[in-house]
């Protein structure tokens, strides 16, 4: 899911905008989310 304001997910404060977009993440392994900056994320 893209996040593009201010919010908090994944346990924590997410400090995103239309300009720099974080994305929710649902890990396939442990099930639990986390948020990312687009750059830390690959393609499986």
């Amino acid at each position: 899911k893209k996040i593009t304001e201010e919010t908090e997910a994944g346990g924590r404060k997410v400090k995103a905008s239309k300009d720099e977009p974080q994305y929710l993440v649902k890990s396939e392994k442990s099930g639990g989310t986390a948020v990312h900056k687009p750059g830390a994320l690959k393609k499986a």
